[in-house]
């Protein structure tokens, strides 16, 4: 059974990102995309392990309720100042 592979934006910043850092080409534009999508990915393991799901199933759910960009991207400059373990128990709530 295939199963579909679903890019959102969160996924495409991802990919781009990496594919920036490969050419060698990140600006520093580039560079605050990629230290918000980092701290972003950290947060949403750190979620699914307090709550004993996968990185995937966290990601989905936290992409439902539209709290990766709304929260953890957009909210970046203030939260990357608290503890993981505080933004992580935050998400999960």
């Amino acid at each position: 059974m295939m199963f579909p592979i679903v890019i959102t934006n969160f996924v495409f910043d991802i990919i781009r990102v990496i594919f920036l850092i490969r050419r060698g080409t990140m600006s520093y534009v580039d560079n605050e995309t990629y230290r918000r999508i980092h701290f972003a990915v950290m947060v949403i393991e750190s979620g699914a392990r307090k709550l004993g799901i996968s990185g995937k199933e966290m990601h989905d759910r936290l992409q439902k309720q539209g709290l990766i960009h709304r929260c953890l991207i957009k909210k970046y400059e203030d939260l990357h100042t608290q503890s993981l373990d505080w933004v992580a128990d935050d998400i999960s709530e």
